[in-house]
């Protein structure tokens, strides 16, 4: 067990205490399981932090701004979206390149489809060491996705050439 004191386990216990009393279970009974919900409760706090990281990982943009010094080969979490931005996939794929031009997004990375595959989003690998490929980070929320903004284009107006 952790550092924690009598006090914090009792106050945690009496919040389960109050949820079990609801229930009409007795006295005695609610001490003990209370108790043992909140020792419970402390000894798993792993599962409810892998439980949290994977719900909300640390999706970092990958726009043309982005400096993070990939490494050519090596792996990494990323997210990809679709035209519209609805559709999000995520993948564990291998940097490739950064095309380094004018696109929105320039950073491409192997896909698990081993075709090139434009990135959107990429965790770094020191907020990713909890994912593997059977415990995934979920997808990034595509109404909380900034989608890229292309700038309008101004056309100027022309005189016309006929009398």
């Amino acid at each position: 067990m952790n550092n924690y004191t009598f006090d914090k386990v009792d106050e945690i216990a009496l919040g389960f205490a109050q949820a079990i009393a609801g229930g009409g279970a007795r006295t005695l009974d609610i001490n003990e399981r209370a108790m043992n919900l909140a020792l419970n409760w402390i000894d798993n706090i792993e599962s409810r932090r892998k439980i949290y990281t994977q719900n909300y990982p640390s999706w970092e943009p990958l726009t043309r701004d982005c400096k993070y010094p990939f490494e050519k080969d090596k792996k990494y979490w990323i997210a990809t979206l679709t035209d519209n931005g609805e559709r999000v996939s995520v993948q564990y794929a291998e940097f490739y390149e950064n095309r380094n031009n004018f696109d929105e997004f320039p950073f491409v990375f192997t896909g698990e489809d081993k075709l090139g595959t434009e990135a959107h989003y990429f965790i770094k690998p020191e907020n990713a060491e909890l994912f593997n490929t059977n415990f995934r980070p979920n997808k990034p929320n595509p109404s909380k996705v900034k989608k890229a903004n292309p700038r309008p284009i101004s056309i100027p107006r022309m005189p016309s050439q006929w009398p």
